[in-house]
């Protein structure tokens, strides 16, 4: 490599190797040497695999590698090893490079590091936050300087705060510093230089002269902006008017009051804050958009009203859904029963009709006789005396309905009501309100849009499983299948008689999602059943899916797992299995113990060749087999089960059930206890197996197995 080309390699700001076609490291630039540790001369000549690779990983292969020099560019997460014996967790990107007859001569890599883009990704948060706050504080500018242009950006709140016309402020620091009291000046330079040099956060409070001469007293809070090599490149915060209470610091007489008012504020503005910061809590923790509707409606009673409603439209033109809540359990009952005497009209002029149509927040500061009457007149369809007792039990003092928007349009309404308080709102309430449906809002669709992707995936994947299980006397069959949150995934299942007087079971997991393994997973669900349905072997019927997966063009792989079912002596069965790198079978046996049957075998679609294990053991009356996919156990940590911890949760799920759904259940219970299916990413599917216990004919199978997504 000359010269030139490893300056221009050093000169790159990531990490970047180039090897030969045989993975002989010949390219290793200076940013290499200081995320991986090894230097220039250490790595040249180093095999890739023997540098970098971790044996436990499957992504950073010989015949990934391949899959490159064949054209195929590939970009992933992997973890590497590092010098110093640790593990780092790279974005890379792999492509080959030609020569000048077009015959491949090598692979370049370039990789960033995770962690520095999670540092990136935490800095877009806290800046999103900054600005919610100064906006759920009320009446806030903020602001931005850039040190190198000089360029300082207002927002409108901010030009007002200063007397200058909306647009009207031209970014420079010379009108920024003409509008500053000239006795101030001096003090507000000093203070944003001090800030600049020490990276620190800084308060400035000063006055400010107005177009008209009059003078105003504004407090700005800021911090400096540290770039990637630690230096600041400008400063970012809010400022807000303060001119009352620095003029009631002037008065004797006014302070204490002043003192008071300005303490309530604030912690009226802590506890929003602090409902506010609440949501995110909320957001990740929800199960699905209707959890997240009933949280979000628990949590704001009592703190921002008596009564908390939301109301989602899913689409147009349909009744919206609703959680109410209220201090009062009973009470809630008592208006979700009122709703079938109340039907939705949604061309109502007041409430959360018109709210929702027109996208105007209502906000309602003292519902009085003359709005009770009006409330009752735009509810035509309702009897009015018993509409009136209604209201009047309810006690409604105060009311803001605000509109639940996101760049689709209004998608709701969220309600505030107070009632046995007597609380009555303020534009102040109204500010925090429409900042509660904001944050509401984009969490809502997200995780409807989520759960309808789940719903369309469990469809989908329904039709590349079998719609039923067969009956089998002497064995009581069961099966899950529950969507992930991710594309439809490639789990699959099947159980089915073959020759020989057997039964065959067969569940295998292919490696990616979307329309590719959608396809791939029936052709290796109908291959291994006409394979299995030929009379081949165990083994063979491996051979036959890994044959499959390499002569398609999709370039995934699957792992999968074959056994059969055949009766033994008495009341036993002779189950046989072998894996092609899918988890291996527990066998439960009905005295409480445990254990995985087999061994792993290669991983399909990989190889030209495989090598597995056939492994028999008989099963006796109460045993039973699990067979699962990696959805169960392969999460991210703290929530993964190793093999103890998974024979131990199957163990429990058996211990005292005696039918297959029973166990099935226990066994789902527990996992999505680890972690909720609406926080898993991969799909899960679970083939539970039990003999009958008397030894005696039993077909039964899991209530509702015969549709298996759930």
């Amino acid at each position: 490599m000359t010269l030139l080309t490893a300056r221009v390699l050093d000169a790159l700001p990531r990490a970047v190797f180039v090897t030969n076609v045989d993975g002989m490291i010949i390219g290793w630039n200076a940013h290499a040497e200081r995320i991986y540790g090894w230097r220039h001369s250490e790595a040249l000549g180093r095999s890739v695999f023997e540098l970098l690779a971790l044996a436990d990983r499957f992504e950073f292969t010989a015949p990934l590698m391949a899959g490159v020099l064949d054209g195929k560019p590939w970009v992933g997460a992997v973890s590497v090893r590092t010098s110093a014996g640790g593990v780092r967790r790279m974005k890379m990107f792999l492509d080959r490079f030609q020569g000048a007859d077009r015959d491949p001569e090598g692979i370049v890599g370039s990789a960033d590091d995770m962690a520095e883009v999670q540092i990136l990704e935490r800095s877009a948060i806290e800046l999103t936050d900054h600005l919610l706050l100064a906006l759920s504080a009320g009446e806030l500018g903020t602001w931005r300087w850039e040190t190198d242009s000089g360029a300082i950006t207002w927002d409108i709140a901010t030009e007002t705060l200063f007397g200058v016309a909306p647009g009207q402020f031209d970014g420079t620091m010379e009108m920024y510093l003409s509008c500053v009291h000239p006795e101030d000046r001096e003090t507000v330079l000093a203070s944003v230089a001090e800030a600049v040099a020490s990276a620190s956060p800084y308060t400035v409070t000063h006055r400010v002269v107005w177009p008209d001469g009059t003078v105003h007293w504004v407090q700005g809070r800021g911090h400096a902006i540290v770039d990637a090599n630690g230096d600041v490149s400008g400063t970012i915060g809010c400022v807000g008017d303060v001119t009352e209470r620095r003029t009631a610091e002037l008065h004797a007489q006014a302070r204490v009051r002043s003192a008071e008012r300005y303490a309530g504020l604030e912690r009226l503005q802590r506890e929003r804050l602090e409902f506010l910061t609440s949501l995110n809590d909320i957001t990740i923790e929800a199960t699905d958009h209707r959890d997240l509707m009933a949280r979000v409606a628990r949590a704001a009673v009592p703190r921002l009203g008596d009564w908390c409603a939301v109301h989602f439209l899913h689409r147009p033109d349909t009744i919206p859904v609703t959680e109410v809540a209220h201090v009062d359990p009973q009470k809630v009952s008592w208006l979700v029963g009122l709703q079938s005497r109340f039907p939705f009209d949604p061309d109502s002029a007041m409430g959360v009709p018109a709210v929702m149509r027109t996208g105007v927040t209502e906000f309602i500061a003292d519902l009085d006789e003359t709005l009770l009457q009006m409330v009752v007149d735009a509810s035509p369809d309702i009897e009015p005396q018993f509409l009136r007792q209604v209201l009047d039990e309810l006690g409604i003092s105060s009311a803001i309905s605000v509109p639940l928007r996101t760049k689709a349009g209004v998608i709701g309404v969220i309600q505030f009501v107070s009632a046995e308080s007597g609380r009555k709102y303020d534009h102040d309430d109204v500010s925090l309100a429409e900042a509660v449906a904001g944050r509401v809002a984009a969490a809502l669709q997200n995780t409807w849009l989520s759960d309808s992707q789940r719903e369309v995936n469990a469809k989908l994947q329904a039709a590349l499983l079998p719609s039923h299980l067969p009956r089998i006397d002497g064995l009581d069959t069961a099966v899950v299948y529950k969507a992930g949150t991710g594309m439809v995934g490639g789990d699959f299942y099947d159980l089915f008689h073959v020759p020989g007087d057997r039964w065959a079971v067969i569940i295998g997991d292919v490696c990616g999602s979307g329309p590719d393994a959608a396809a791939v997973t029936g052709k290796a669900r109908h291959t291994m059943r006409a394979a299995a349905m030929h009379g081949f072997d165990h083994f063979d019927v491996l051979v036959w899916l890994n044959d499959a997966l390499n002569a398609s063009d999709k370039g995934l792989f699957c792992t999968a797992a074959y056994a059969t079912l055949e009766r033994g002596e008495g009341a036993s069965w002779i189950f046989t299995s072998t894996s092609g790198g899918h988890p291996l079978p527990i066998w439960q046996r009905s005295d409480g113990t445990g254990e995985m049957v087999g061994r792993y075998g290669t991983i399909l679609g990989v190889l030209p060749t495989i090598n597995a294990t056939v492994e028999k053991v008989t099963l006796g009356p109460g045993d039973t087999i699990v067979m699962y996919t990696d959805g169960i156990s392969d999460v991210r940590p703290p929530f993964a089960l190793d093999d103890t911890a998974l024979l131990e949760l199957v163990r429990l799920a058996a211990d005292g059930a005696h039918a297959a759904a029973v166990i099935a259940a226990n066994i789902v219970d527990s996992v999505e206890a680890v972690l909720p299916m609406s926080r898993r990413h991969d799909d899960l599917a679970l083939l539970v197996v039990h003999v009958d216990d008397n030894g005696t004919l039993s077909a039964a199978t899991a209530p509702g197995s015969p549709s298996p997504p759930s």
